[in-house]
């Protein structure tokens, strides 16, 4: 996506600070030692035995019903597995062993490489997808893309097409109202919020930001009711107060801004 207007330091530093949450889960350890090394061979272990039960269970098929020769499924059972471990790195090495057409295996590669930073990668093979089955998690896709460069008005709209497309997505409903959250579309992320913790009753981040938007937005009453649901401590809360006094929604964003 092209960038059609600079913006001034201090919006870009924001967007990216507000980017950076929506992504959090990307923090990866940079320690490794003989232990882990050996923990790392044991929980292998455990997820190549786990990845040949699902692909096994999964009946040779993938997320748009194409067949799935055993040894794909298994390779992509196992980096899933691994992404979800957070080993992010050895996922991807597994499936640079492959070459595949399918759309499941296309997506898999695309979330990877988005994942660790490789946009460019990630954008073509999301890009691919969209003429898919899988059309909704492609632009998802390309929505955090999107919203990792600072281009918060094509985030939002990618978003939106991609919640039409796959609407009972939680983690896709969390990261739309975030997005909506930070742009001051209160009641927009208020409902995309709310969706996701419906269709996921233990989402903890769309609970936390949910949270956030309702202390900010005066409803104490639903705040605690949320508080005592998922057993949030008071610093917990003073925590959150803290946050929303620093809070400036971004505003003012078109097409192609960063």
């Amino acid at each position: 996506m092209d960038r059609s207007t600079p913006v001034t330091a201090n919006r870009s530093g924001r967007l990216r600070h507000a980017v950076s949450l929506l992504l959090c889960c990307l923090n990866l350890s940079g320690c490794w030692n003989s232990s882990s090394q050996q923990q790392s061979q044991r929980e292998d272990a455990a997820a190549a035995a786990q990845a040949e039960e699902q692909a096994r269970a999964s009946q040779s098929r993938g997320l748009c019903g194409e067949a799935i020769a055993p040894a794909l499924g298994l390779k992509l059972a196992m980096a899933q597995q691994q992404q979800q471990q957070g080993r992010l790195y050895a996922a991807l090495a597994g499936l640079n062993t492959l070459d595949s057409d399918s759309p499941t295996y296309r997506l898999v590669r695309a979330d990877l490489l988005r994942r660790l930073g490789q946009y460019e990668q990630a954008r073509g093979l999301y890009q691919q997808l969209q003429s898919s089955c899988l059309a909704g998690r492609a632009l998802y896709g390309l929505g955090l893309i999107a919203a990792w460069q600072g281009q918060v008005a094509d985030a939002l709209r990618q978003l939106d097409q991609a919640v039409k497309l796959a609407p009972t997505q939680a983690d896709l409903r969390n990261d739309y109202g975030f997005l909506l959250l930070m742009s001051g579309q209160d009641q927009a992320a208020r409902s995309q919020l709310m969706t996701a913790l419906e269709l996921d009753g233990n989402h903890t981040t769309a609970a936390r930001n949910l949270w956030f938007l309702l202390l900010k937005d005066g409803d104490q009453s639903a705040a605690d009711a949320l508080a005592r649901r998922f057993r949030w401590s008071a610093a917990e809360q003073g925590q959150m107060l803290t946050a929303i006094q620093h809070f400036v929604p971004l505003r003012g964003l078109t097409a192609g801004q960063s």
